[in-house]
């Protein structure tokens, strides 16, 4: 890739650049991941040791691998602790990691340099048009909330939503008055109608 670029004259894409990183180790890492979230239910939580053994590569390579996987996005990790007794060199710790639970995925920016046979079929016309339908149909329905309705669905702190619930009822009892409907005083009854106030009877 890099050679196909030098010979067209130009730099390396961010998307390309990502792919140049893979190398055989991180590919044997990132195959014995999937092996173990197939085997075990989707449940990847192994230590640098087992990857180690399964893998055959000495922890240098594993860690690189692992690092590599993350940068490409095809990992996401997160620390896994238990709770410990604080030691007596670290009275204030109250967890230990154990491992990492790792989650594989496959951005699609790096899909189109998967082999043909690979890459995922696309979706139909039809279907792309209506999701396209369905989501400007739900930001449309979005921009006719009421203010009381927003701070409902998007605000999560309860102090902040009943702050801004407040704020909101009085912002639409302000816009209710101004919605142009005759106010109490600016009409009066007649033997013949209800007509506006100042206005002549004969008009």
């Amino acid at each position: 890739m890099r050679r196909l670029a030098r010979a067209e004259g130009r730099q390396l894409t961010e998307d390309e650049r990502l792919v140049t990183l893979i190398t055989p180790a991180a590919v044997r890492v990132f195959e014995q991941l999937t092996t173990l979230a197939r085997t075990c239910a989707g449940k990847v939580f192994p230590t640098w040791e087992w990857i180690e053994a399964a893998s055959g590569l000495s922890r240098a390579s594993v860690g690189r691998g692992l690092s590599i996987l993350a940068t490409m996005g095809l990992i996401e990790k997160q620390r896994r602790c238990v709770p410990i007794d604080p030691p007596a060199d670290r009275p204030k710790a109250r967890n230990a990691q154990t491992s990492n639970v790792y989650r594989m995925s496959f951005p699609n920016r790096l899909a189109r340099f998967l082999p043909r046979f690979l890459r995922p079929v696309p979706l139909p016309d039809d279907v792309v048009q209506r999701e396209i339908d369905r989501i400007e149909e739900i930001e449309t329905m979005r921009l006719w909330r009421t203010p009381r309705q927003v701070v409902a669905e998007e605000i999560e702190d309860d102090g902040l939503r009943r702050v801004l619930d407040s704020l909101a009822i009085a912002l639409e009892k302000q816009e209710s008055q101004k919605n142009g409907q005759p106010l109490l005083d600016s009409y009066n009854l007649r033997a013949d109608g209800v007509g506006l106030v100042g206005q002549r009877s004969n008009a």
